[in-house]
């Protein structure tokens, strides 16, 4: 998705978002392996590596002020995704950015702040200019509340977050379901490289899974093994080249997914003792927003609708992980 909420950490860098230091403040492009989400909620960037370097990296472009002007996520030399900001006269900070995926534009984030220069709103926008959804930051002394909202005011999504001392972003709690708080993703987060190192999830209040992540030498995450409350493995996700191929379960349920040329998943197909339960595909806005998910059985029929979520895994009935509404015709149990 092209608003992607969050990111990473630490404050090494010679590059920061919204000071960079003056020494840099010429125009140039660095390169660098980690991008990590500071209190402000603005990037910084840290481990400068050489142009063309092997696995995900950033390319962060500065002008004459030494204000970032874009950013670039690359891996294996091609453009996955951009930032380009703009900036009003002579602000430090942006007040706009232009999302892209390759070369091609997707759409458009336009920024509010409060008088310390904190993002306190984002707002959406497809290419043509119409309106996907917003977000809204509230801050605290010990974290930061990002409040996400459908175009109509719905509630979507709550993340809080928490910083190191050097206001680096080192834990997140997501409520992926507002109506339902109880059901939350307690994440941790490495403040040197910005890259999650563990999570548990809770349902009812109550600890239900906790998960491990593994990452190759270039940072890139290639496995995630999850393991019941009493610590017993039960389930992996395998990643190639950041994407998830596959999400396996010691029960013998599987899923496979597929991708577009946007790295935005395509299509999820849904096995148990190796035999297609169903298959899930995605309607998208022009900016990658998911406007709903659709479930359809062996035989063409449709199983289930799932308003404004992206469903790459669901319940033995087929009802969301998270519990959130959904429109479910295929009664009882799917696997």
């Amino acid at each position: 998705m092209n608003r992607q909420v969050r990111r990473r950490l630490l404050f090494l860098a010679l590059v920061a978002s919204i000071n960079p230091p003056v020494a840099n403040a010429q125009s140039g492009v660095h390169y660098y392996r980690y991008e990590l989400l500071t209190r402000s909620q603005e990037f910084q960037y840290v481990t400068e590596v050489p142009a063309g370097v092997h696995g995900r990296h950033h390319a962060v472009e500065t002008d004459t002020k030494g204000r970032i002007t874009r950013t670039a996520v690359i891996r294996d030399g091609q453009k996955v995704s951009q930032r380009v900001y703009s900036f009003a006269a002579e602000d430090r900070a942006p007040g706009e950015y232009d999302t892209f995926t390759g070369s091609e534009k997707t759409g458009r984030v336009k920024i509010g702040r409060n008088a310390s220069g904190e993002r306190t709103r984002e707002d959406y926008f497809t290419v043509s200019g119409a309106a996907t959804g917003y977000t809204l930051y509230s801050y605290r002394a010990d974290s930061v509340e990002a409040t996400s909202y459908s175009v109509d005011g719905k509630k979507k999504a709550v993340n809080v977050s928490f910083y190191s001392p050097n206001g680096i972003l080192t834990r997140a709690v997501n409520y992926s379901n507002p109506d339902d708080q109880s059901f939350h993703v307690d994440s941790d987060f490495d403040d040197r490289t910005g890259l999650r190192k563990g999570s548990t999830q809770f349902e009812g209040g109550n600890l239900s899974n906790s998960g491990l992540f593994n990452y190759d030498d270039d940072g890139d995450l290639i496995r995630q093994d999850v393991f019941d409350p009493a610590g017993h493995w039960f389930a992996a996700a395998e990643l190639v080249d950041g994407l998830t191929t596959k999400r396996l379960y010691d029960s013998s349920k599987e899923l496979r997914y597929s991708y577009d040329e946007r790295r935005r998943v395509k299509e999820t197909t849904l096995f148990y003792n190796e035999m297609l339960v169903c298959r899930f595909t995605y309607e998208r806005l022009a900016d990658g927003t998911t406007t709903r998910t659709l479930a359809y059985g062996p035989d063409g029929a449709l199983w289930a609708e799932y308003p404004e979520m992206e469903i790459v895994d669901v319940r033995q009935n087929g009802q969301p992980i998270n519990g959130r509404p959904a429109i479910i015709n295929k009664t009882g149990l799917w696997y």
